[in-house]
């Protein structure tokens, strides 16, 4: 091979790589800004039209369902808005109606990956609601305002939550609204739900999961359009599109008040557990502190357990920065059984410990402080004296786990500035206010750290994670390849010429 042709192909080398540099580092860009997302369950609001997967149903899902136009619907279930198994024009039409506020009815896909119609009540039309279970409750608080608003009025409550201190049943009445109990405990009960019904003509039921709500329940109404059952997430992952996705149902398309209601709380999850995402992102592994949440029988026999892989107080804590030590129970189920044993054994050395405990308004602040000191007795030589450990109620779950992680991300890294600033008792009352509550002493939620120090210890971990950026990493090294050769071709051409 002569010197002309080593030089050309060097070049050649080079210019491909340049191509293919320009050609990768473009990719994601195109792709993220003209397709849909392929799981829904990336999406914010699980509403079809909604077919970039933000927060809100707009001109934009149009263009996207353009750019989708005859890609399948099973695939891209978010862009075929109108559910008939096609993305064409009539979707566009159909997520321009919604825009417009003209829809008479939209899909959703719901907790078990169904995709449901639901009837969307008039602009003028008052909306009233039941609730199956707590975390639904409190989606159902939130979106009415604790029915401080004239066009949604919560009208029914399981046993459980219209007996506890938290939703604020007095005398049967929530702000001058009557509050019937439909059911007990998790099983609303269809003679309960239908004189609701007769009451009002129409009504809509929120539920969470078939462990939380009588499966035959949806079985009743499957046929009367005026009972309208939603199963969304409530209480473990996805809480947040839960409460969105209930949101848009009931104001989404006119912009009504329970609409308002939605957006200012996704504004106030994304100025907390949006700030918590960016601090967690700037941490390697070797900077996490180890935590576990735990639940124990010093609380009223509720029995040793942890929660596992899946559920929310793992993914929370993990979100929040820390590095959880059930794992080590395994990863099979979600909520995990112990034994003091277990702990001395697995997480002696753990750094947080966080027990949890059901109540704590019922109880009050001086009842979690006897519980988070009679739990530190109980463990006493079971874990290390170094272990911090704080008390904390499991009655955030749901539409308010923003405040639960920024204590999550408080009590987990007591040295970062950012979450120095935040108290966690503000936070709550400024949730507390947009749900309507008020300024009510009965609702505080200090919590109690029983160490006064965080002990910084070095923590062995596995190597950090990285992002993917094998594809950056072979362009550079093909460039350094094509440059060395071509400094090689012209020492060898000076060599043979000196």
């Amino acid at each position: 091979m002569n010197i002309k042709t080593i030089a050309v192909v060097a070049f050649a080398v080079l210019s491909l790589t340049l191509v293919a540099s320009a050609t990768v580092l473009q990719s994601t860009d195109v792709s993220a800004a003209s397709e849909s997302p392929s799981d829904y369950k990336d999406a914010m609001i699980w509403i079809l039209g909604n077919a970039d997967g933000d927060e809100d149903i707009d001109a934009n899902d149009i263009s996207v369902i353009n750019k989708m136009k005859g890609q399948s619907a099973s695939t891209y279930k978010l862009c075929d808005a109108n559910n008939d198994g096609k993305i064409d024009d009539s979707d566009a039409r159909f997520v321009q109606d919604m825009i417009d506020g003209k829809s008479e009815f939209i899909y959703y896909i719901d907790y078990y990956e169904n995709v449901c119609k639901f009837l969307v009540n008039g602009a003028d039309e008052t909306t009233y609601i039941m609730a199956s279970n707590r975390c639904s409750a409190r989606t159902a608080v939130l979106l009415c305002k604790n029915n401080k608003l004239s066009d949604y009025k919560l009208v029914g409550l399981d046993q459980s939550s219209f007996d506890e201190t938290e939703f604020g049943v007095k005398n049967g009445y929530i702000n001058g609204t009557p509050i019937k109990v439909i059911g007990n405990g998790y099983s609303p009960e269809g003679e309960l739900v239908s004189s609701l019904e007769k009451t009002y003509g129409k009504v809509v039921l929120l539920c969470s999961s078939y462990e939380y709500t009588n499966s035959k329940i949806s079985e009743l109404y499957e046929n009367d359009d005026n009972v309208q059952i939603a199963f969304l997430p409530s209480w473990e992952d996805h809480s947040v599109n839960g409460v969105l996705t209930t949101g848009y149902l009931l104001g989404g398309v006119h912009k009504t008040s329970a609409w308002t209601q939605t957006t200012e709380y996704y504004a106030m999850v994304q100025k907390y557990v949006g700030t918590i995402d960016k601090e967690t992102a700037k941490m390697s592994e070797s900077d996490k502190h180890t935590v576990m949440c735990v639940y124990s029988s010093v609380d009223n026999g509720s029995g040793d357990r942890t929660r596992g892989v899946g559920s929310g107080d793992m993914e929370n804590t993990e979100q929040a920065g820390g590095k959880n030590l059930a794992r080590l129970f395994g990863t099979e189920n979600q909520t995990i059984n112990y034994t003091l044993e277990d702990l001395a054994k697995y997480v002696k050395d753990v750094d947080v410990l966080i027990v949890l405990a059901g109540k704590a308004f019922d109880n009050g602040p001086s009842w979690m402080d006897k519980y988070a000191k009679d739990f530190a007795d109980y463990i006493n030589g079971y874990v290390s004296p170094k272990t911090n450990i704080y008390a904390t109620t499991w009655q955030l779950n749901g539409a308010p786990f923003m405040v639960t992680m920024a204590f999550y991300a408080k009590v987990i890294n007591p040295d970062n500035p950012t979450y120095k600033s935040w108290s966690v008792e503000n936070i709550w009352k400024e949730y507390c206010d947009l749900c309507g509550y008020g300024d009510r002493s009965d609702m505080s939620i200090d919590s109690i750290s029983i160490n006064s120090d965080v002990h910084h210890t070095t923590i062995s971990t596995d190597s950090a994670k990285t992002s993917d950026d094998s594809g950056i990493y072979l362009i550079i090294a093909a460039i350094v390849v094509a440059v060395a050769l071509i400094v090689a071709i012209a020492w060898f051409y000076k060599t043979k010429h000196a």
